[in-house]
């Protein structure tokens, strides 16, 4: 990790010395970025807020939640946070010039299928399913996390502009776990209680999760074809991380393939039920858990599919920026977001925005942005505002900001 850190430093000092400031244009602009989205169609942010910082969620918050969901639910986070250094040319002021590009990128992903069965299990304890079957089965969760030093350079043709970068994945870690057919049936009274567990988990060494600790390495490619219909319009399609991460160290596979009877067992939080049968006492757990190594696990990573469109009118007053984005094999659903900004004295724009899709089913926001000079830009996104603090509006927390440096 010390000798790709020392070549990734010598490259980027290398690079910016090629960069000259010409007839005053600024060739080269550091960026930073980071940006998040949460959401699930079912639940809402101040539920999910409330349950992580401890908040009392009453009685009647969890019954109205779990009268809305559905039989399969969903939710989703991802993180993504983005250091880039870009030389332009210096052949034109156009802001989408021809540039070179060397950037750094982290990227978290956790996503999650559960079934009504489960929330309840987890909020209510078992008492509620008193001579019922609770469906725990096709339960899926996914954790990936990895970091991407890349290289990359965008070239205009014409109206046409032309981008790819090439990267090392760092793979950080990964966990995957999914139940086939499981449930679990409490009898009248808790006399006794019936679990068929039947799951399988593949993962890393979690103990090791830290920063950059390189657990599997793999390449990602990113691809961008825009073309400029009129000086006031452009449309693009993209495709970022193509690829793949292969983790090689400390890889495991556990699986759990059990029909068991307990006598007299009260479960008060679903928790309850794994530390119970799982891990007390040991001899259970070994009987029921069984731990195989993996000599590698091979994860494609969260490809994310764009086509956008970009519109200025009124003396380019006005942005209209729409993007339509797919990302398989994920639980996120095709989204589609539109964004309306407007200039203000040329330094300041503020815009309002919404979509549908993605985490969650719908968001609405504000946008804003400033320049001072042609030094230093700043921008920022809070695509969700409508959405954080109502409990009957799904959860979606949607936030960006952007700092770009020229010099």
């Amino acid at each position: 990790m010390f000798r790709i850190s020392l070549v990734f430093l010598l490259i980027v000092v290398g690079y910016l010395a090629q960069g000259q400031d010409v007839e005053g244009l600024k060739t080269n602009c550091l960026s930073i970025s980071t940006s998040i989205e949460v959401g699930s169609k079912e639940l809402s942010s101040k539920f999910i807020n409330k349950y992580f910082n401890g908040g009392t969620i009453d009685q009647a918050t969890k019954d109205a939640f779990f009268d809305k969901l559905n039989s399969k639910n969903t939710a989703g986070a991802f993180w993504e946070s983005e250091v880039k250094i870009k030389r332009f040319s210096t052949k034109s002021t156009d802001l989408n010039r021809s540039y070179q590009m060397i950037g750094f990128e982290n990227y978290y992903l956790y996503e999650a299928e559960f079934s009504k069965d489960l929330f309840g299990l987890y909020f209510y304890g078992n008492r509620k399913y008193e001579d019922k079957t609770a469906d725990l089965s096709n339960m899926h969760f996914k954790q990936n996390k990895f970091q991407i030093f890349k290289l990359g350079i965008y070239q205009r043709l014409q109206n046409f502009g032309l981008g790819i970068n090439a990267g090392l994945v760092i793979g950080q870690n990964t966990l995957e776990i999914n139940t086939l057919e499981s449930s679990i049936y409490t009898a009248p009274m808790g006399r006794f209680l019936d679990v068929k567990l039947h799951a399988e988990s593949k993962s890393t060494d979690l103990k090791s999760d830290k920063f950059l600790s390189n657990q599997g390495n793999g390449i990602s490619v990113d691809f961008k074809l825009e073309y400029t219909l009129k000086e006031d319009s452009k449309v693009g399609i993209s495709a970022n991380r193509l690829g793949f991460v292969n983790y090689t160290k400390n890889t495991t596979m556990q699986r759990v393939d059990s029909n068991f009877h307990f006598e007299g067992l009260e479960i008060t939080n679903i928790l309850d039920s794994f530390a119970i049968n799982l891990t007390t006492p040991e001899e259970l757990k070994d009987d029921l858990v069984h731990t195989s190594n993996l000599s590698h696990i091979r994860k494609s990573l969260p490809t994310q599919y764009s086509l956008y469109l970009k519109y200025w009118f009124l003396n380019n007053k006005f942005l209209l920026n729409s993007k339509l984005v797919l990302i398989p094999s994920t639980v996120y659903k095709p989204s589609f977001q539109v964004d309306l900004n407007t200039k203000i004295l040329n330094l300041l724009y503020v815009g309002v925005g919404g979509g549908v899709g993605g985490f969650s089913s719908w968001n609405m926001g504000l946008n804003a942005g400033f320049k001072l000079g042609s030094f230093i830009s700043v921008q920022a996104e809070a695509k969700s505002l409508f959405n954080i603090y109502n409990l009957n509006n799904p959860a979606s927390i949607m936030g960006a900001i952007r700092i770009g440096i020229n010099f």
